[in-house]
């Protein structure tokens, strides 16, 4: 069976590929690929052989599946493709507002995954930045802290101006391990590991883009507690 689809989960050719890390980019149209495939093969059999109202339903479902995936797919790599811009509508922001606000909107998930968030902030000036990108990376490290913990971890953020540049970082108070994790939430469909770990790479990897467009870096490190990130953004002029 030839994957007439698949030709357009193609990564861009090798001088063509935007800045980071290649191999992600390539593994994203892996991901998306498959999902294609799938239905596209699932179409021809149906077309080819003779089924029931019911078996032919089931294959409508299973299809509105992949186009679910498909579509989550195709937006992630869009959204990081985009990450690298970083605006045209720059202004000097709040850094501590914007960050109340993202642990503000994320703490019912932290809540629900019995993880802890707290936020201590010591920064009074502001950084350049458009809003709507700020909101973006803030959003995506806290849900990357998120899903990469377990329930009774908790993290703690802290804000604060350092060597002329705005520093967050976020420390992780990992719980102790017994076992393995707990069972999925009933009726939750559960992603594979490799799907998981691609979303959690895909995670911090879009927000390291739109920091570095603004100027700044994001940098990830275990320490002898757990995982610790670290935002840094240049500070605006006063």
């Amino acid at each position: 069976m030839k994957p007439a689809l698949a030709e357009v989960a193609s990564p861009p050719p090798a001088g063509e590929n935007p800045p980071g890390d290649p191999q992600l980019i390539s593994d994203l149209f892996h991901a998306l690929n498959q999902p294609i495939t799938a239905l596209q093969c699932a179409l021809e059999l149906s077309l080819r052989q003779s089924r029931t109202v019911a078996q032919y339903r089931d294959t409508l479902q299973a299809g509105l599946q992949q186009v679910e995936r498909i579509a989550t797919w195709a937006t992630r790599i869009r959204e990081l493709l985009q990450a690298d811009d970083a605006g045209d509508d720059r202004q000097v922001l709040p850094l501590e507002s914007f960050l109340q606000e993202a642990v503000s909107d994320l703490q019912p998930v932290a809540e629900s995954l019995q993880v802890g968030l707290a936020l201590r902030c010591d920064i009074s000036a502001g950084v350049r930045f458009e809003p709507r990108r700020l909101r973006q990376a803030l959003f995506s490290v806290l849900e990357y802290a998120l899903s990469s913990s377990a329930p009774g971890d908790a993290w703690q953020i802290d804000a604060c101006e350092r060597y002329g540049q705005a520093a967050v970082l976020l420390a992780a108070d990992a719980s102790p391990r017994h076992g393995e994790a707990g069972p999925p939430l009933d009726g939750e469909p559960q992603p594979s590991a490799s799907t998981l770990t691609l979303q959690q790479r895909l995670g911090l990897a879009i927000p390291r883009r739109i920091v570095e467009a603004a100027g700044g870096s994001l940098q990830t490190s275990e320490s002898r507690t757990g995982l610790r990130v670290e935002l840094c953004l240049p500070l605006a002029p006063a």
